[in-house]
């Protein structure tokens, strides 16, 4: 067992990287969110209330956009590890955690960040699986390994103001929380932050630690607590760049989108507090008349938004190569008399995306459910692979006619899984139901039974 003051050491560690992730970590909520910060380039301007008034309807959605263009494409259908009971356990589990709804709002995080955690722990009648995001858990891996887990950390402030801490060892999980509450008087050097006391020990017989980091867009030289990165962070300098010409835009519209109309060569008029009056009031039936004939009426043009547009798309067609997102998620991209094959094929970026996603998602959802079957007293092999729903857009009639042809090469259950997109739960059901069909011919035909 660790000493006290060994976990104390490896708390702060673990949460010195916490806190380093942070200001990421908020960067990526709020453009997910929609709340995206306003570019520097517009915040250093000089701006008005009226300008500051603007800024809060400037920001773009794309954020959101790259990441359910993928996240809404990946749905876990089952598991296949050879041993169809295993199988069935396991998704049991997976059943009784409702990750068919829990999950996709995990994915959506795991592509924001990069990264998001499960946290398995005991219990009746299935363990339990608890989805954290990254600002809360941290993994701490072997050295030289980017799966082999030592420790891990999940730290939090509860309702009663004091932060929490549980360290989660291969043997062992240790929990902690703060001398004082974490919204307590201003840390000073007289008046330091609150120290960590040591509450349990928890006995963990399982010999794993039982928090999964699920991850991708990882690298080979993760370092200790791995790597991982969001689908849209390469791009948040163009996210920027289209939220600024997205401000400017509404600043033109609001300010120089309509004709304006001048007096040239007459005389200024001034009222009693020394403001300018206008010259005459215009209107449809108003006719303007000057004494002075060198005075002329001119009409300036509204300013062209167009430039702007132009540019933000061009912006936008960069992020949807950047981010493997087809360029009609991002504006409006007119589809008419477009062919069903030319659609597919803008597709297949954003399906290259969701294919490398699944193979590493699917790893650490793996290992969520390994975890979870040794709380069993049971093991999933390495050769166990995660089922994913096809969400390929194929019409009824291309499946059934695809169905058809393979019917004479494959097992039924292959076709219906690869070619109809139905999950195990349902294969199981139509097992069912072909039992009963058996069962009822059975019954019906007794002479045939006799015969045989």
């Amino acid at each position: 067992m660790p000493t006290e003051d060994e976990l104390k050491a490896k708390l702060d560690l673990l949460g010195g990287e916490l806190d380093a992730r942070a200001e990421r970590f908020r960067l990526l909520e709020s453009h997910r969110s929609g709340e995206a910060p306003v570019p520097e380039a517009v915040t250093r301007g000089n701006a008005t209330t009226a300008y500051r008034q603007l800024m809060k309807v400037a920001p773009t959605n794309y954020a959101q956009l790259i990441v359910r263009a993928a996240s809404s494409k990946m749905e876990v259908s089952g598991i296949k590890s050879g041993d169809e009971g295993l199988d069935r356990r396991a998704w049991g589990i997976w059943q009784a955690n409702r990750m068919d709804s829990e999950f996709r709002r995990a994915t959506d995080s795991i592509l924001t960040h990069g990264r998001a955690f499960a946290i398995v722990r005991p219990g009746e009648p299935e363990p339990e699986i608890i989805l954290e995001d990254a600002q809360t858990v941290i993994v701490e891996y072997e050295e030289g390994s980017n799966y082999r887990r030592s420790c891990a950390l999940r730290r939090w402030e509860d309702d009663d103001g004091y932060t929490y801490g549980t360290l989660y060892y291969p043997d062992a999980t240790y929990r902690l929380r703060t001398s004082g509450p974490a919204n307590g008087p201003q840390h000073s050097e007289d008046r330091p932050a609150p120290a960590w006391e040591f509450i349990e020990e928890l006995e963990n017989p399982f010999g794993s630690v039982p928090a999964v980091e699920i991850s991708t867009n990882g690298g080979l030289s993760g370092g200790r607590f791995g790597s991982a990165r969001g689908d849209f962070e390469a791009a948040l300098p163009l996210l920027d760049r289209i939220n600024t010409l997205e401000f400017l835009r509404l600043v033109i519209a609001f300010t120089a989108s309509f004709p304006v109309r001048a007096v040239i060569g007459d005389k200024i008029l001034y009222d009693d507090k020394g403001r300018a009056k206008p010259p005459l009031q215009l209107g449809a039936d108003v006719i303007a008349q000057f004494e002075n004939p060198a005075v002329k009426l001119e009409e300036f043009k509204a300013a062209d938004l167009k430039s702007f547009g132009d540019a933000i798309d061009h912006d936008s067609d960069a992020v949807a190569g950047v981010t493997q997102t087809p360029a009609y998620y991002l504006r409006s991209v007119p589809l008419q008399n477009v062919a069903e094959s030319t659609i597919r094929a803008s597709n297949i970026p954003l399906d290259a995306r969701v294919s490398d996603h699944q193979a590493f998602i699917g790893e650490d959802v793996e290992e969520v459910l390994r975890v979870a079957l040794k709380m069993k007293g049971e093991d999933l092999p390495q050769s166990a692979s995660i089922v994913w729903m096809n969400r390929e857009s194929y019409s009824l009639s291309e499946r059934a006619d695809a169905a058809t042809k393979l019917k004479d090469i494959l097992p039924w259950q292959v076709i219906a899984a690869n070619v109809l997109d139905m999950s195990q739960d349902e294969i199981r059901q139509v097992e069912l139901l072909r039992a009963t069909d058996a069962f009822t011919s059975l019954l019906t035909e007794p002479d045939a039974v006799a015969t045989d």
